[in-house]
């Protein structure tokens, strides 16, 4: 399925100019050179966020332990409140993990679906969703039902995910927005189903999480939503900020534990190693010495989009999508990520009938403007620091390599 429709040009934001945004070349530097559409891919780290990160690596090499517990609160209790900040979720409920892969394989295993049970995926979704319970499946037996397109489309639906899920459902682990379609999944409608059933949800919101405020109906119909930090939310690999319910919480006994599992505090010896007191918050999550520079900067970029003004951020880049949807479209090529707002937050895909995309893609690099390609299309991903001259540099390209410039 297609959205080449008038969708797309019913839309009324204009695009917001960057410095509405507070954002300025200094803070990302190489926009005056580029057009990077790509923030999919890998976000800019702002200049400031870079700074910190040097801050603490020259701070513990240079003074050592002096160093580290001068960044001791930032590092750990910043962290922490940037995570429940970003979620709008109580510290109880929140942690930071070192990747989505690691947290939603700790649920996995200690879900552990058995046979005469399922679990729903999405059949082309991050193999950060789907890996872990592919795994448990291999020794438990559980059944694993994927969510696929209908006939004559291209994108898996809220309403195609639910139609699987039935009372033997133990868990649905899908991405909130699509990593390759842009689709977003209505969390609070399949949240209802999946808690009627029984059974968890766990969600993917590498490619919603920095740009997408969640509500308070979407956090109650979660299990769990953890991200990667090194999109959209502009900081760096190895910190996966989490929120994890009650519900999950009450019972969740991890399956990997360490030096941090009974006191995540140093130092360590005053620690009882013959036992095992469970932290009675979400960081059960947090078992073992903390990747550090990827908590500082973590840290630093939620500091960074807060006065950006995260309110703005979700309008800015749907504006910019739209435009750049609409203009493809006027060259003739075909888009599959949904014109609603409701169904969409930073992803724009689209392919030409006609044309080779990896052609287009390698243009588009050529004439230093930063997309993706994924599949059998072309993936634009607009952030903060993008503008409407962005997505007209990009157009050009194609038009001039379609031979209509």
């Amino acid at each position: 399925m297609v959205t080449n429709d008038d969708g797309w040009f019913d839309c009324e934001r204009g695009a917001l100019a960057v410095t509405q945004l507070a954002v300025t070349q200094h803070d990302f530097p190489f926009i005056a050179s580029a057009s990077y559409l790509n923030s999919a891919g890998l976000g800019l780290v702002p200049l400031s966020v870079q700074q910190k990160v040097q801050e603490y690596i020259q701070a513990i090499g240079t003074r050592g332990t002096f160093g580290y517990f001068e960044h001791y609160e930032e590092l750990m209790h910043g962290a922490i409140a940037s995570a429940a900040e970003l979620w709008g979720a109580p510290i109880r409920n929140v942690a930071v993990a070192t990747s989505v892969s690691e947290a939603v394989s700790q649920v996995a295993w200690w879900r552990k679906p058995r046979r005469g049970e399922n679990v729903v995926l999405i059949c082309d979704d991050s193999s950060a969703a789907t890996y872990s319970w592919l795994r448990v499946a291999q020794d438990t037996g559980a059944e694993v039902r994927f969510a696929c397109p209908r006939k004559g489309s291209d994108i898996v639906t809220t309403s195609d995910v639910m139609s699987l899920i039935d009372k033997n459902t133990a868990a649905v682990c899908i991405s909130h927005v699509h990593w390759i379609t842009g689709y977003r999944i209505n969390l609070t409608q399949l949240g209802q189903l999946v808690r009627d059933c029984g059974a968890l949800l766990i969600v993917d919101a590498t490619h919603s999480a920095g740009i997408v405020n969640y509500t308070p109906e979407e956090l109650a119909a979660v299990d769990m939503l953890a991200s990667g930090s090194f999109k959209w939310l502009l900081g760096l690999a190895g910190a996966a900020p989490l929120y994890v319910s009650d519900r999950v919480l009450d019972d969740f006994n991890p399956i990997l534990v360490g030096s941090r599992t009974s006191q995540p505090l140093p130092p360590f010896d005053h620690i009882d190693p013959t036992r095992i007191d469970l932290p009675n918050d979400a960081r059960r999550f947090e078992y073992g010495s903390s990747i550090a520079v990827p908590r500082i900067a973590f840290t630093a970029s939620i500091k960074y989009l807060s006065d950006v003004g995260r309110d703005k951020i979700l309008p800015h880049v749907q504006s910019l999508g739209s435009e750049i949807a609409k203009r493809l479209i006027l060259e003739g090529a075909e888009v599959v990520t949904p014109s609603s707002y409701q169904e969409r937050a930073g992803i724009i895909s689209a392919y030409f009938p006609n044309y080779s995309s990896e052609t287009i893609y390698e243009a588009l690099l050529r004439n230093n403007v930063g997309v993706s390609l994924r599949s059998k299309f072309l993936r634009f991903s607009p952030h903060i620091f993008n503008s409407e001259k962005d997505v007209i540099q990009a157009i050009e390209v194609i038009k001039n390599l379609l031979g209509r410039g």
